[in-house]
């Protein structure tokens, strides 16, 4: 899980927003192929 490591790593980090928004771009697209 990356949410666990970032928290373990102090806090928010600018690359670990970076991965957050890439997950959620690919949850989106992944959500709107499913559909």
């Amino acid at each position: 899980m990356t949410g666990a490591s970032v928290l373990g790593n102090g806090g928010r980090s600018q690359l670990s927003c970076l991965e957050i928004l890439s997950c959620k771009r690919s949850f989106r697209q992944w959500r709107s192929f499913r559909q």
